[in-house]
């Protein structure tokens, strides 16, 4: 078993460079495509590639942002695959709390597909207080120490087969597969410092005035509208036992619908 990484990123210097070596600790291969960053991304990225051969820097270009350039980097490299073997999608603002290699090891050959709980950090009214933040500086996950209460879901992984199509403009390859029902358990550290949150909302702003609909919500301009107080969070007390009251997008499958799908995969119906 193999695992392989698509890696999308725009202007994330802050935190790219211990993202990928992260990785490194569980996947075979993370291919990363950059989205035309302006700050120091690829030049961090590039740092990186040239002592750990794990990690491919594809191409960087302005084509315009999608999820599903994800499928790009896919069809590009998909050739080094061979059945059985995962593909991630993944962010640069993430960190695994559960260890992929261990948890895909033990997914029934049934499941195709294995979904991510992500437990979003904020950057809080007393970080601001206790630390002095720098522009551009590199993340230092230490500093933040509070989460939501809401987790969200999200497919993550998917078990590779020769028969597998990933179409452009989609979000994920055809006939994806069955979903394992546990969820791999993720840090997200979407919300990191003043100068990256700024970053973050004008990037996302230009992108939904260019046409890219799944940031709409974003309608904040100003970082301080994105800052909570720890009161209202959960502490990461370091035990890997992280608290939630509600789960986001956690739409739950037919049990009858997985059965005709298992029952599809195994007639190779569908791949």
């Amino acid at each position: 078993m193999r695992i392989f990484v698509a890696c999308l990123v725009k202007n994330e210097e802050d935190v790219i460079e211990q993202s990928l070596l992260a990785a490194t600790q569980w996947a075979d291969k993370i291919f990363v495509y950059d989205n035309a960053s302006t700050d120091r991304t690829v030049e961090r990225i590039k740092a990186v590639a040239a002592v750990n051969d794990k990690v491919v820097l594809w191409k960087s270009d302005d084509k315009h942002y999608k999820n599903n350039l994800f499928g790009d980097i896919f069809n590009n490299y998909r050739h080094e695959s061979k059945e059985g073997d995962w593909w991630a999608w993944y962010p640069a603002d993430e960190f695994y709390l559960d260890d992929p290699r261990e948890f895909l090891s033990k997914v029934p050959k049934m499941y195709h597909v294995v979904k991510c709980q992500s437990f979003n950090y904020q950057l809080t009214h007393e970080d601001l207080e206790e630390f002095e933040f720098v522009d551009g500086e590199v993340f230092d996950r230490e500093r933040l120490k509070y989460y939501r209460g809401d987790t969200t879901t999200e497919k993550r992984f998917f078990r590779y087969r020769k028969r597998l199509e990933w179409p452009a403009g989609a979000m994920h390859p055809k006939h994806i597969g069955v979903t394992y029902p546990k969820k791999i358990r993720i840090k997200h550290y979407q919300h990191r410092s003043p100068y990256q949150l700024q970053m973050r909302l004008d990037t996302r702003r230009v992108l939904v005035e260019t046409g890219y609909k799944f940031f709409k919500h974003a309608a904040q301009t100003d970082w301080k509208e994105k800052l909570k107080y720890r009161k209202d969070l959960f502490k990461d007390e370091g035990n890997n036992e992280l608290k939630y009251v509600d789960i986001k997008h956690d739409h739950k499958t037919n049990p009858l619908m997985d059965m005709v799908r298992m029952i599809l995969h195994t007639l190779r119906i569908f791949p």
